[in-house]
């Protein structure tokens, strides 16, 4: 954008720079959003927007910071000022830096002169800053990343006009920013999930059997190919289940998810057990070892008497749990991941099913969801939350945990799926 083709971007300062910030920076945002839908270039947006805001609230130093969607961790996308070979990495977790302060507490922060605040690392000594403005930029997903503005000595100190400003074109950057991300999906080939990411979604009908009650929640992230339930249901009331977490996120990830899914559904049909289904789902991915496909599996057969046959390839141990509430087993045996060896071999393990007992089966995204500090939410925390709520329905208990790690976490749309998937054996004809 060519200020000189624009007058509305010259400078601004005294009152006028506090009272009319919002119309040019307006202005700047929605060329920005025609820029990115012109060029498909989401880095030179995010680059160009920055320094436009900067210019205008007479920011030398500037820096906005994203949320990467893959990790959880925020890194800066953009900036001004500032050494390049900071841009495009992502910031360790450090819960006294000031960005990570702003995006937890969704409270914009203004520092004048050298960082002496207890809540925040201090500045370095030989520090230029006059004046630092961190704004949150929080959307209806939550927040998404910060934008930080400095203005180097000699300059004046930002104004309570100034956050003021700054503030009320936030919003409006957020849902930019948020089209630049959506943007960056598309180019990923996540385009399949865009739609449905953070969404809680409910088990689908027809899981429940004449011996069996079936709950599952799912919260969605960015990533395609990623974890998934299938289940048979057999004439005798058994039945029979996969949970799938595909490797990757590309389309080669969402064919073998499909390939996957339909293998199991052909062979389970058949009464196959666990151990065959899994020996013959690797042998069809180590078919085409040229995409380097693969994906972690727990497979199991519950028999209309209550018998449980498992087999886990690669998959977070699902916990046996007892209707009493004593301690359950964990199903560890089975073999590697599907699609990592041609010849791999897969075994089996038994757990009888009283009733009233039930099986949970956690997804690595929501024992692996981290907070601010990067603590993880845990599968001793998700197995003693799941006794703490054995009498209560499989499905509070199945979206009770997606909830309670997502609050952990402090985030709406997981960096992985979450996914909790509820068996309880009823004998019930």
């Amino acid at each position: 954008m060519n200020p000189a083709e624009n007058q509305a971007f010259r400078p601004l300062s005294g009152l006028e720079a506090s009272t009319l910030h919002g119309a040019p920076l307006l202005d700047c945002i929605e060329a920005s959003r025609l820029r990115l839908h012109a060029a498909c270039d989401p880095a030179s947006v995010a680059d160009d927007l920055l320094r436009e805001v900067a210019r205008v609230v007479e920011a030398r130093r500037a820096s906005l910071m994203l949320i990467n969607p893959l990790t959880g961790r925020m890194r800066i996308v953009a900036a001004v000022g500032l050494p390049r070979e900071m841009v495009g990495h992502d910031l360790v977790p450090a819960t006294r830096r000031i960005s990570d302060w702003v995006l937890r507490e969704r409270r914009a922060v203004v520092v004048h002169g050298k960082v002496s605040d207890q809540r925040f690392d201090g500045s370095a000594r030989d520090d230029p800053v006059e004046s630092a403005l961190s704004v949150p930029l929080v959307s209806a997903r939550g927040g998404i990343g910060v934008l930080n503005l400095s203005r180097i000595r000699p300059a004046t100190a930002f104004t309570p006009d100034d956050l003021a400003a700054v503030e009320a074109i936030a919003p409006p950057m957020t849902s930019l920013l948020e089209e630049v991300q959506e943007v960056e999906a598309a180019r990923a080939g996540w385009r399949g999930r865009a739609a449905s990411r953070g969404e809680r979604r409910a088990d689908t009908p027809g899981g429940d059997t004449r011996r069996y009650r079936v709950a599952m929640a799912h919260v969605e992230s960015w990533r395609v190919g990623g974890d998934e339930v299938e289940r048979v249901a057999h004439r005798d009331g058994g039945l029979t289940l996969m949970a799938m977490d595909v490797l990757g996120c590309s389309g080669a990830a969402l064919a073998a998810g499909a390939l996957v899914r339909g293998l199991f559904l052909a062979h389970a049909r058949y009464n196959r057990s666990p151990a065959e289904i899994a020996r013959l789902i690797n042998e069809a991915l180590a078919q085409h070892p040229a995409e380097h496909v693969q994906a972690y599996l727990w497979l199991a057969h519950l028999s209309a008497d209550g018998l449980l046959v498992s087999c886990n390839a690669g998959y977070p141990a699902p916990l046996g749990l007892p209707g009493d509430g004593v301690e359950g087993t964990m199903l560890l045996v089975g073999g590697p991941t599907v699609g990592a060896q041609h010849d791999a071999r897969y075994g089996e393990e038994r757990l009888r099913m009283l009733p009233g007992d039930a099986v949970l089966v956690t997804s690595d995204g929501l024992l692996g969801a981290c907070n601010a500090a990067g603590h993880a939410f845990g599968r001793a925390r998700a197995h003693d939350s799941a006794r703490e709520m054995r009498n209560h329905s499989l499905e509070h208990v199945a979206h009770a945990l997606c909830e309670e790690a997502a609050s952990h976490a402090g985030r709406i749309v997981p960096i992985d799926d979450m996914l909790v998937l509820l068996v309880r054996f009823t004998r019930e004809d």
